[in-house]
Order: C-alpha cells, then structure tokens, then sequence
C-alpha cells in the first residue's frame, strides 16, 4: 500500500514538474519574444532616425545650392544688364555728342512738351467745335429769317400781282402781267430752293 502512495506521489510530483515546466518555457518564450520584438522596434527607430537626419542634411544641401544658383543668376543678370546699359550709353553718346544724363533731361523734356502739346490740341479742338456749333446756330437762324422773307415777298408779289392782273387786263398777253407773273414764279423757286437746301442740312445734321 506504501508503494503504491510513493508512486503516485512520485507520479503527481512528475506530473507537476512537467507543467511547471511548460509553465517556465512558455514564459521564457515570450520573454524571449518580447526581447526580439523591443530589439526589433529600437533598430527600426535608430533607421528611422537615421534616415530623417539624412533627410535633413540633404534638405540644407539643396537648399544652400538653390540659394547659390540664384545668387549667382542674380548677379549675372545684373552684369549683362549693367553692360548692356553701359553699351546703350556709349551709342547714344557716340551718336548724339551728348551726355547721357544730358539726354535723358532732353527727352523727358521732348515728353513733357509732346504731353503739353497734345494737351492743347485736345483744348483747341474744344474751343472749335464750340465755335462751329455756334456758328452753325446763326446759319440756321439766318436760313429761317430768310426762308420766312422770301415767302412773305412771295405772298405780297403774288397778291400784287393778283390784283394788277384784275385791275389792268382781262387777257393774259398784257407784257405788265407777263413781266409780273415772270417775278412772281421766280420768287417762289427761289423760296423753295432755300427751302429744299434748309430742310436737307436739318436731315445731314441729325444723321
């Protein structure tokens, strides 16, 4: 009976020991799990450091050689522009025997008269059309004053005439009656020329 409670014991003992070495590996496998995975994550951030200095130091690099491009384009725009001038100032020199500075005041001046010439023309052309607007107004109304004479002579002839016809003949072959019916047709062309040349400016006018 004794033997059989020793080997049972022995077996539990066994059976206990196995488990808490499963226990102890389990243990030792996350550990060791653990252990990778932290080295893997600080490796992982050195690299990502690393990689953001270079990141950086290449950043600064080009932006130091773009500054320097541009510098350098500057100046030499400003060098070809400065000989270009320089050039342009020989020529005028050359050809005008003036100085340039000397030139340059002349032409602002040539400007400053251009400027005040067209200022005057645009004036003068005011002080014109105002002049002819007026003198187109005593023309009409000279036109309207005469219009209205000559058709008023053209009514007193003709009434005139009316009358010396019935006081002086009954026929028509009386040279006084001629002569007056001669005058008395003048007159009325001659109202209605005015009057077709008056009426045609009013139309010209409006258009």
């Amino acid at each position: 009976m004794s033997k059989v409670i020793t080997a049972a014991k022995q077996a539990w003992s066994a059976k206990d020991q196995i488990t808490r070495n499963i226990w102890l590996a389990g243990l030792g496998a996350y550990d060791k799990g653990y252990q990778s995975a932290s080295n893997t994550v600080t490796k992982s951030q050195s690299i990502f450091d690393e990689l953001v200095e270079r990141g950086r130091k290449l950043e600064a690099d080009t932006t130091q050689t773009l500054t320097s491009q541009k510098d350098k384009l500057t100046s030499a725009s400003q060098c070809a522009t400065d000989a270009l001038q320089d050039k342009v100032h020989k020529a005028v020199t050359t050809l005008t025997h003036i100085d340039v500075n000397a030139f340059d005041s002349i032409m602002d001046k040539i400007d400053q008269i251009e400027k005040a010439l067209a200022d005057a023309k645009i004036q003068q052309n005011k002080e014109v059309i105002v002049e002819v607007e007026a003198i187109k107004d005593v023309v009409e109304k000279v036109e309207i004053a005469v219009t209205e004479k000559v058709a008023s002579v053209s009514a007193q002839v003709t009434t005139a005439v009316e009358t010396v016809a019935e006081v002086v003949a009954p026929t028509t072959s009386n040279p006084v009656v001629k002569e007056a019916s001669e005058v008395v047709v003048a007159v009325k062309q001659t109202a209605k020329k005015v009057s077709n040349k008056r009426v045609k400016r009013a139309v010209a006018k409006k258009k």
